[in-house]
């Protein structure tokens, strides 16, 4: 479908949640400008507030950083923040987002090898985008319990 890419991301998210940490629970805000309220209602709550959000987009992730900014809350130093994307304004930004990197080149070569197969009746590939976490300030480990 047209949004199979954010499926397939939110599916490898959990997959991965389950595998790695499988005490939490994980959370979805399914988008942090559509769902300011429950985003904003979530940070207030100094118990039940995530040590840190996985946003699906770098441009998600500068909007917690403005509500972050907004309720006086610190990342990374009470919350950390992940993006995908590695788009320019994340080594730009402060604290500089860390991220993950898509490699666009490669990406938009598949795509067109994808389309140019559909065009002539083909049956499409699957590909895995190869990518990789770009380190930077956005991240902190996790509060000891009931700070």
């Amino acid at each position: 479908g047209e949004f199979d890419y954010i499926r397939l991301r939110n599916e490898g998210y959990l997959e991965a949640m389950r595998e790695l940490m499988p005490e939490k629970t994980p959370f979805f805000i399914e988008n942090t400008g559509c769902d300011r309220h429950n985003l904003r209602k979530l940070l207030k709550n100094r118990k039940k507030r995530p040590d840190g959000i996985f946003c699906i987009a770098d441009g998600h992730a500068f909007q917690l950083y403005q509500l972050a900014y907004e309720l006086g809350i610190k990342i990374p130093e009470e919350l950390s923040v992940v993006g995908i994307d590695n788009i320019a304004q994340s080594k730009t930004c402060i604290p500089k987002l860390t991220t993950i990197n898509q490699d666009g080149r490669t990406y938009g070569k598949h795509v067109f090898e994808i389309l140019l197969k559909a065009i002539r009746g083909g049956e499409a590939d699957k590909y895995v985008i190869p990518m990789e976490l770009v380190e930077r300030d956005s991240c902190a480990p996790p509060r000891a319990e009931g700070v």
